[in-house]
């Protein structure tokens, strides 16, 4: 599926499904510290969400220089690395990462 073509009611709907399950919301740091234990099995979805951004720019930067000349793949590329150009999360400049991709 082409990245701008991904309908966001999917999500909505998958979403409100999970959260309707899940266990409320704590912060970074207690999640990091106070749940960071087997026994809570937690679940950093800040972090996984930054990593599922890298994995997909990597993927489309990967694509780009294999020569593929997909416009979806450019634009993938450009509006993750615009967006995630800024991030910083537990201890990680995901800017610098995709800044080394340029």
């Amino acid at each position: 599926i082409p990245f701008r073509s991904l309908n966001p009611a999917i999500f909505a709907s998958r979403s409100a499904r999970i959260s309707a399950i899940s266990y409320p919301p704590v912060s970074a740091a207690d999640l990091q510290g106070k749940y960071n234990e087997d026994v809570y099995n937690p679940k950093d979805g800040e972090l996984v969400k930054r990593a599922d951004h890298l994995a997909a720019f990597v993927e489309a930067y990967a694509g780009i220089r294999n020569g593929s000349t997909s416009q979806d793949l450019q634009y993938a590329r450009v509006k993750i690395g615009t967006q995630e150009q800024q991030a910083q999360y537990a201890g990680l400049n995901f800017g610098e990462i995709y800044s080394d991709f340029d």
